[in-house]
């Protein structure tokens, strides 16, 4: 059963079919958008919208990253002094 999953998903047929289900989608989105008879671009909300993005991204990455430094440095600490011990221990037995 797992050979003849992968062979499907290796295939032209499910990789035309894929491309079609894109394709459709993408002329639907296109059906749905709004035309505008003024061009009226809020330029400075956009910059402002994406800046405000990045900046609540890059705070949250800082205090993901600050809590888990601490915890990679533990474990990567006692791997070592495991390993460490164990040569050790291993050079004491000869």
């Amino acid at each position: 059963m797992k050979k003849l999953g992968r062979e499907f998903l290796q295939s032209r047929a499910f990789k035309i079919g894929v491309l079609g289900c894109l394709i459709g989608s993408m002329m639907v989105c296109t059906v749905f958008a709004e035309e505008v008879t003024s061009p009226s671009i809020d330029t400075a909300g956009i910059t402002a919208a994406f800046t405000n993005g990045f900046n609540s991204m890059v705070t949250n990455s800082i205090s993901m990253i600050s809590a888990m430094v601490p915890i990679a440095l533990t474990l990567a600490g006692t791997i070592f002094l495991v390993k460490k011990a164990m040569s050790w221990f291993k050079g004491m037995a000869k």
